[in-house]
């Protein structure tokens, strides 16, 4: 039997400091007085933990000082910009990474295709270690302190140990991403952890979900993949794949369906599925080289010029996404879905697939969510890698009341 746990001095230190910490991103400057005041701490806690940010440099004390009719007050900042992190995301169809300061600002980015860099996993992660040797030369050069790496892979991947267990467009399985990085730079923080679930939490420090604490995220890049924020903490499940929304059945009629690379939601919601149905449509009117040279651009043109072939497959893409939004609405009750992806990015043109969702699930959960897009784009994985490695660094915790 389990028993209820209690918190022992050093993790009540531990959440005193994540508060502060929170408390200091938000705000511009702030005195050591007000967070007390404002986190309910007395002085002399927030003293010694405002020492300890100082000695690690998280935190700076500015010249400038407050005057509020006592005495003047020493303003303190979140040190963005001496300290970076740098992130990478593989999902969707091509590789995005970025050196970026823990304020949310990106110093310098790289896109690559994700192409032939999947037909080995050798040829694969030898491309990353170039990567992050190219970006921690850099920070080197600009003086900055890199406070760790963060990797967001699609698929099922296991924060704890970095293993991606299951990753259709990287074709990697039970593939240990994270040693495989460590044991290249051991000196350095090492986070692996599916890429929806990082574009969240980026969403919820600096994007779309800022200011909601239950959130459910749909991302629709060359697999379809998701993330559920549920009172404020990212929700991981049983075996981390919560959110793993391509796996969906949209009826009883797939139940017979035989799970290969991707799920039965993914053959229409996924930029792969909505090219594997674009070639099935146009098998009889385009040659071979033509239909291995279909992309997303070509069936957005289609679909914004009338042409019936791509009218059905973007109607099938809205059906698909307004059934998943009911279902989860029903389940979990979020107060906003953000659409994510290049799929998003090229059928919401003039807020499309918004409007069209909104018509389609009015009155049909108990709740409607409202639904919105990211506001990151290609950036919202790299900016929860700077969630996540502060997360992890800092021993970062998160504390609700019960209700």
């Amino acid at each position: 039997m389990q028993y209820p746990r209690t918190i022992s001095s050093t993790q009540m230190r531990i959440i005193n400091q994540s508060a502060v910490l929170e408390l200091l991103r938000r705000e511009t400057t702030i005195s050591r007085s007000d967070i007390g005041r404002k986190l309910s701490i007395s002085l002399p806690t927030v003293m010694r933990i405002i020492d300890d940010l100082i000695e690690r440099n998280l935190v700076v004390e500015l010249d400038e000082k407050e005057y509020s009719g006592g005495r003047r007050k020493q303003l303190l900042q979140f040190n963005n910009k001496d300290n970076v992190v740098i992130g990478i995301d593989l999902g969707g169809m091509a590789i995005y990474a970025a050196l970026a300061d823990i304020g949310g600002t990106i110093i310098a980015d790289k896109k690559f295709p994700m192409g032939s860099l999947v037909d080995t996993e050798s040829k694969l992660l030898t491309f990353l270690i170039q990567i992050i040797h190219d970006f921690l030369d850099m920070a080197k050069t600009q003086g900055k302190k890199v406070l760790g790496v963060g990797i967001g892979a699609p698929g099922i991947t296991r924060r704890e140990d970095g293993v991606v267990i299951w990753a259709p467009s990287t074709r990697w399985r039970n593939f240990p991403l994270k040693k495989k990085i460590q044991d290249e730079f051991p000196e350095l923080t090492i986070l692996v952890d599916n890429d929806a679930n990082l574009a969240v939490l980026g969403e919820k420090w600096f994007g779309a979900g800022n200011n909601y604490r239950d959130i459910l995220f749909l991302s629709l890049g060359g697999g379809t993949g998701g993330a559920v924020i549920l009172d404020g903490m990212l929700y991981r499940g049983a075996h981390a794949g919560a959110g793993e929304i391509g796996s969906s059945l949209l009826g009883k009629e797939d139940l017979n369906f035989v799970k290969e690379r991707y799920g039965a939601l993914e053959m229409s919601t996924s930029g792969n599925g909505i090219l594997s149905m674009a070639r099935m449509a146009l098998k009889d009117r385009l040659s071979e080289s033509e239909l291995a040279a279909l992309d997303l651009d070509i069936v957005e043109k289609a679909f914004l010029d009338g042409e019936s072939w791509a009218t059905t497959i973007v109607n099938q893409l809205v059906d698909s996404i307004a059934v998943i939004i009911v279902n989860a609405s029903s389940l979990i009750d979020p107060e906003i879905v953000i659409l994510y992806g290049q799929v998003v990015d090229a059928f919401n043109q003039n807020n499309y697939l918004v409007t069209e969702l909104e018509k389609k699930i009015k009155g049909l959960p108990p709740f409607n969510p409202k639904i919105t897009v990211s506001l990151l784009g290609k950036k919202a994985v790299i900016m929860g890698t700077i969630t996540d490695v502060l997360y992890l660094t800092n021993n970062f915790f998160t504390v609700r009341e019960a209700n």
